[in-house]
Formats: C-alpha cells, sequence, structure tokens
C-alpha cells in the first residue's frame, strides 16, 4: 500500500510539473493548455470538433476575423465552410469560390448567352485624297488645298453568341460586326483649279485640272470573331476578362471618281474606279476590364484587343477618259494586283454598364461607350504610276449593346 502510495504522489507530482512548464511564460510569446487546445480544435483536429481537413476554407475577408479578448493577441477563429460558400451573390467578390473567383453576372449560371449591339460608326480613308485645290500665288509658287470626302456617321450592329461553359467558369463567345457605307462629296471650281489626283497612273504625275469632281466611297465591313474566355475577379470591385482566340474579316471598298472640264488636249472628262478587296485571318488577343461603382450595378467597361490577320488582297484601277463629244478616248486603262501579306489592326473601347441577376439564374446588363479600330494599311490603291498605295482604315464611333444570359 505504500508503494502504490507513493507511485500516486509521484504520478501527481509530474502531472504538476507538466502543466506548469507548458503554462510558463518565455520572451516572446505566451503559452498555455487553452491556447494549444484552441488552435488544435480550429484546424478542426480535435475530438471535440470533428472536421475533414479537406471541408474547412480559410475566409481571407479581414472583416470576417474576430478578436478574442481574452488574449493579448488576436487569434482568427471564423472558418468558413462549404453552405456559405453556397450563397453566391450577384457582382460580389467571393473568396471562398477559387483564387481567382469567377466574375460572372450569375456566378451559377452556366449555358448560352446572347449579345447584340447597335452602332453609329464613321469610318474613313483620310489619307488618300481625291482632289485638291490649285492657287497661283506668284510665277513659281502655288497654293494647294487638299480636299477629302465628307465621311459621315452611318449605322451598324454586332450579333454574338456565347456560351458559359462549367468548367473553372470559361466561356465561349462569337460576335459578327457589319457595317455598310457610301459617303459622297462634290466640288466644283472655275478656270479648271481642281487636280485631277487619281489620274496619276494613266496621264502622268503632274498636275491635271478640272472643273468639277464627284466622289463616292463605298464600305462592306464584315468580321467575325471567336473568343475562349474567363471572367475573374482582381478585387472586390475589379474584374477582367482576358481572351484568346481568332479573328476573320471580309473587308471591300471601292472609291469611284469623275472628273469634268479636265484641261487636256487628249480627252475631256475621265472616270476613275478603284477597287480593294481584303480577306484575312488570324489570332486574337485582348481583355475586357470592369470597375464596379460601389455597391450599385453601375460600372466602367474598357476593352482592348490585338489581331495579327494574314490577308489575301486584290486591287484594281480601271480608269476610262472621255472626248468633249462623250466618246471614248484612247488613253486609259486597268491595273491589277494580289498578293498575300500580314497586316496588323487595334481595337479599344471605353463605356459604362448596367447590370443585374434576376431569379438568380437569368442575367441583363446594358452598356454603351465608345469604340475605335484602327487597321494598319487595310486599303491598297493605284494612285501612283507603277507602284501601290496603302492607306490606313479608320472606324470609331458609338457602340451601345444588350446582353442577356439565361
Amino acid at each position: 500500500m505504500k508503494y502504490h502510495t507513493n507511485s500516486i504522489f509521484g504520478l501527481g507530482l509530474s502531472v504538476v510539473a507538466l502543466v506548469y512548464l507548458l503554462g510558463c511564460k518565455t520572451h516572446e510569446s505566451s503559452f498555455s493548455v487553452s491556447d494549444f487546445l484552441n488552435k488544435w480544435d480550429n484546424k478542426g483536429l480535435s475530438l471535440f470538433n470533428k472536421k475533414a481537413p479537406q471541408d474547412v476554407f480559410l475566409c481571407a475577408e479581414p472583416s470576417s476575423f474576430r478578436k478574442k479578448p481574452s488574449h493579448k493577441g488576436p487569434i482568427y477563429t471564423d472558418f468558413c465552410e462549404p453552405a456559405c460558400c453556397d450563397k453566391k451573390k450577384v457582382k460580389s467578390f467571393d473568396h471562398c469560390i477559387d483564387v481567382t473567383s469567377s466574375a460572372r453576372g450569375c456566378i451559377k449560371t452556366t449555358g448560352p448567352y446572347l449579345e447584340a449591339a447597335y452602332l453609329y460608326w464613321r469610318s474613313s480613308i483620310e489619307d488618300l485624297s481625291v482632289t485638291s485645290n490649285i492657287q497661283q500665288k506668284g510665277p513659281l509658287q502655288i497654293k494647294e488645298t487638299i480636299k477629302q470626302i465628307d465621311y459621315k456617321y452611318e449605322s451598324g450592329f454586332k450579333l454574338g453568341l456565347g456560351y458559359n461553359l462549367s468548367y473553372d467558369y470559361w466561356d465561349i463567345f462569337a460576335n459578327w460586326t457589319r457595317l455598310h457605307t457610301q459617303p459622297h462629296s462634290s466640288w466644283s471650281a472655275t478656270s479648271q483649279t481642281l487636280n485631277a489626283s487619281l489620274l496619276a497612273p494613266f496621264a502622268g504625275s503632274g498636275i491635271v485640272g478640272s472643273n468639277s469632281v464627284n466622289s463616292r466611297w463605298s464600305l462592306h465591313f464584315d468580321t467575325v470573331d471567336l473568343e475562349l474566355g474567363r471572367r475573374l475577379f482582381l478585387g472586390r470591385n475589379l474584374a477582367i476578362r482576358p481572351y484568346a482566340g481568332l479573328k476573320g474579316a471580309w473587308v471591300t471598298s471601292r472609291l469611284n471618281t469623275s472628273y469634268l472640264g479636265v484641261n487636256n488636249s487628249f480627252f475631256n472628262s475621265a472616270n476613275v474606279s478603284l477597287k480593294n478587296r481584303n480577306q484575312g485571318i488570324g489570332l486574337r488577343f485582348g481583355a475586357q476590364g470592369r470597375w464596379d461603382l460601389g455597391y450599385s450595378n453601375f460600372a466602367i467597361l474598357a476593352n482592348i484587343a490585338g489581331s495579327v490577320l494574314w490577308n489575301n488582297i486584290k486591287t484594281t484601277n480601271n480608269t476610262d477618259e472621255f472626248l468633249s463629244n462623250g466618246s471614248l478616248a484612247l488613253g486609259g486603262g486597268s491595273k491589277h494586283a494580289r498578293y498575300h501579306t500580314l497586316k496588323p489592326l487595334v481595337e479599344c473601347f471605353i463605356g459604362l454598364d448596367w447590370g443585374s441577376c434576376f431569379c438568380k439564374q437569368y442575367y441583363l446588363g446594358v452598356s454603351a461607350g465608345y469604340e475605335m479600330q484602327f487597321w494598319w494599311d487595310y486599303n491598297t490603291f493605284f494612285v501612283a504610276s507603277r507602284n501601290t498605295t496603302m492607306y490606313g482604315l479608320k472606324l470609331h464611333g458609338l457602340t451601345a449593346t444588350i446582353t442577356i444570359d439565361f
């Protein structure tokens, strides 16, 4: 009995010493059994809180942390259960889903979506002049004023069809853009002071004057974009959609110009018809940005994209020269060229967007803004004696879009 009492007494002293050692303070931090069990329980590994490690998600939201007043240092104990991750709010940052959370209008929605846009764009080839006004300022001095077509804003449209994939919230999107325009201008002057600039390939490079000039430019602009992208949050109010894909373009431009009252001994009038047909396909890369304005459904949109297209170009110049009686003169002719080359282009957009999710699966978005596109050297014409000359195609104006997810 004495030995048993000594054993029990010794075991008790050992337990007291162990508790004292665990409760002692060091110069760096304090430690206690309660702290140890608390941390153990928060990790979901204790017998009192049986949670599988894969079912526990740490919330990185600073406001979700709770500081326990019983301790000198903050101990963060709030954890995100799978149930809270199912409460996906529309257009809000949810750190429980992924490292880069989905920024879809309705996060759970998978399926098709539609986009339709109204365009009010101005298209131009402003580097090309069809005529100029020549004024004699002195025996050896002249003043030349360049004349260009009065390019106007015309209506067009975009139609898009996309699909929200379930795989990592990716989406695919196909978009068709169409703009057809026919701006025209006329000029008249006395004493044949309007230069017939486009007659250079057949009438020489010198100045050929005329009394009247009429010019019409026709553009048929059709493009198709195919994209693979993903909408993701970079912050609480900033979301982007990087994407990559293909772009196809079918662009045909015609410039028909007539010169009347030409001061030439061989002909008195001429018609010049320039045509450029450009068909291209290539790679396209870009990103869309969305800055939410506080807790409202409004946001600022921005988009930039670039492409490099492999183009099949066909260009022609048909010039007919006429005598004063209307019969065909001996001058004039036609020139043709066909070749393949790479052409770059850039697209930009900035505007305002409003969007909302209905019934947790239907999303409606409306946006409007200013869009610009610049196509380097995309119009090729014969306006010199031998060589072709390339001119950039510029498009810009209003783009108003409506988006429906269902």
